[in-house]
């Protein structure tokens, strides 16, 4: 049979750990809720809707970024963009588009995400959360713009940077600011919703390029810009 004193010494070290990680807790400023059920939490979300809802709302921003990542590797799949931004060799009677290309895209949109991404953590404490958030539409609009018009190649490069900029930007506001919205007992499910909505980006573009590449048409790139838009909006 187990000594009496070392019970209590045992029941005494539980409660002066419990009690010091719940001083160093508050002291750090950490906010710690109890595990509930998932019926408890589908009833928090009823209860909270309104912010369930806008924090769905700023979740699908990350669709232009499961968009873009898939389209920036797969538009060769679609001839009529080759031809705009490629070149045509002679002796292979065909059109190619350089892998030249191809990798200042994606250094430069990446280069763009990952300096976006840096900044907006100083100006979102600084500016605020919603102002950033503007700045990420404003963003993405222009960089949609710019590719729907673009001629070349080069111009192509400033719409790279803008939408690395937005995807950068996004990844960098989404989630700090649904974090702001949502009650800490339901976070978790309005924060997993960033990745579902990159997936989604991820079907659409792979959708719209199997749509458009067999069709023998100048506009047929065009619509892989134009929902990009869409969704964007």
């Amino acid at each position: 049979m187990e000594n009496p004193s070392n019970v209590n010494k045992h029941i005494d070290k539980e409660a002066y750990l419990e009690k010091t990680s719940s001083s160093v807790s508050e002291e750090v400023g950490l906010n710690t809720v109890n595990a509930i059920t998932y019926k408890e939490q589908l009833q928090l979300c009823v209860r909270h809707r309104r912010a369930i809802l806008a924090a769905f709302a700023c979740s699908t921003t990350p669709i232009l970024i499961g968009y873009d990542l898939t389209l920036i590797g797969s538009i060769i799949a679609n001839t009529e963009f080759v031809k705009q931004f490629g070149v045509y060799s002679e002796a292979l009677q065909t059109w190619s588009l350089p892998a030249s290309y191809q990798l200042v895209w994606t250094i430069v949109q990446y280069s763009s995400a990952i300096l976006s991404a840096i900044g907006s953590g100083y100006l979102n404490d600084y500016f605020g959360r919603r102002v950033c958030f503007v700045v990420t539409v404003l963003l993405t609009t222009a960089g949609t713009f710019v590719e729907l018009f673009s001629k070349n190649w080069k111009v192509w490069v400033a719409a790279k940077v803008l939408m690395g900029a937005a995807m950068g930007s996004m990844q960098s506001n989404t989630q700090t600011y649904v974090s702001d919205i949502t009650p800490t007992a339901i976070r978790g499910i309005t924060l997993s919703l960033f990745q579902f909505w990159i997936i989604i980006g991820q079907l659409i573009a792979s959708c719209v390029l199997e749509g458009t590449s067999k069709v023998d048409s100048s506009s047929t790139m065009r619509p892989c810009q134009q929902r990009a838009f869409h969704r964007r909006l």
